[in-house]
């Protein structure tokens, strides 16, 4: 199905032409010929697309009409075409078919919004209006001044399926004034998208920070009760106070990960910088998370073979807990090291 929508929308796709008389605004509020506003939206198409939807290190910078794989130094540039070819640089750099479509989609609609835009008569009205612009996904016609107008999300909104089974809005503030509202951060025209369930999504990340927290606080007390008294300082006791240090060092590592990878990304202009920059210390923070929450299923396995081993050696010496160490840490310290290696030697992003 994939392949069969991207041959439809290499179709559908044209080289972008000059024979539009006119000028196309875009979000930035620039009016450009039509050549240059293909060029253009359809690289800015490709830089709204998230990082998940690229190969490792192969995504090409935005650089004006261009898209680059250095734009400081103007290395491997070429213009926004959506029928470039398989083997080119920007066709490649898309993880799947997928994504590639959904790029087309998006420069296809700027180009039909162009073409919208030059034939569509002026307004004659005196009253103030905001004028017709392509907002980076969908095209916005004339609107008049103190009114908020609302468009149906474009299917090229949505990365991971072909379409949203419900349909969902953006929504576009037109001043009194008549120009379109400003947001301060992004410093650009900007319309407020509820395409995706972002909303759901920070709910639930709440809803994890908040149970891991009290998960924690619960863990924390019986850790205490476990250490402190002398009488439970026996090898069952002693299954059970790993096994809870391990939940609550996971739980820890769930809360770290949660407020600073993902609930603290959800505002501003550039979300989720963290997880693109990929910096070391976010490395080792979920390689952390990963241990200690293998280490817990693995406290689970020490704590059921140590019952089964009373249940079958009633009247056995009980043997050194050193097997239950390093089964409990020590395995998912072998795990996790292997997996590290060949994650930083075969997957080192995001």
């Amino acid at each position: 199905v994939q392949s069969v929508k991207r041959e439809s929308d290499t179709q559908e796709s044209a080289a972008f032409g000059n024979d539009a008389l006119g000028l196309c605004r875009i979000e930035t509020g620039e009016a450009l010929d039509p050549v240059t506003y293909g060029h253009v939206t359809c690289a800015r198409c490709y830089s709204y697309i998230p990082a998940f939807a690229f190969r490792n290190d192969s995504r090409l910078e935005l650089c004006g009409d261009q898209l680059c794989r250095d734009c400081a130094l103007g290395r491997g540039c070429t213009l926004a075409e959506p029928n470039a070819t398989e083997d080119s640089d920007l066709v490649s750099s898309f993880g799947n078919a997928l994504y590639l479509s959904k790029w087309r989609q998006c420069c296809n609609a700027a180009w039909r919004c162009c073409q919208s835009m030059v034939s569509a008569p002026q307004v004659s009205d005196a009253e103030p209006h905001c004028p017709r612009t392509w907002d980076g996904w969908t095209c916005y016609e004339d609107t008049q001044g103190g009114s908020m107008v609302e468009k149906p999300c474009p299917a090229h909104a949505y990365y991971h399926s072909v379409e949203q089974p419900c349909q969902r809005f953006s929504k576009k503030l037109c001043w009194d004034n008549g120009t379109w509202y400003v947001h301060p951060g992004f410093h650009k025209e900007y319309t407020i998208y509820e395409c995706g369930a972002i909303h759901n999504h920070k709910f639930m990340v709440g809803l994890s920070i908040i149970l891991h927290s009290v998960s924690a606080l619960l863990l924390l007390p019986a850790i205490i009760i476990f250490s402190f008294y002398a009488q439970l300082k026996i090898q069952r006791i002693l299954m059970h106070k790993h096994l809870c240090t391990s939940l609550l060092l996971y739980g820890i590592a769930s809360i770290a990960i949660d407020y600073v990878l993902i609930w603290n990304e959800f505002p501003g202009p550039g979300r989720f910088e963290i997880v693109a920059s990929n910096p070391a210390w976010c490395k080792l923070l979920i390689i952390g998370w990963r241990y200690f929450r293998l280490a817990q299923y693995h406290w689970m396995f020490c704590e059921a073979f140590y019952l089964n081993r009373l249940i079958t050696t009633a009247f056995a010496e009980q043997k050194s807990v050193l097997l239950y160490y390093s089964v409990g840490w020590g395995f998912p310290a072998v795990f996790l090291a292997t997996y590290a290696v060949f994650r930083a030697k075969h997957g080192d992003t995001k």
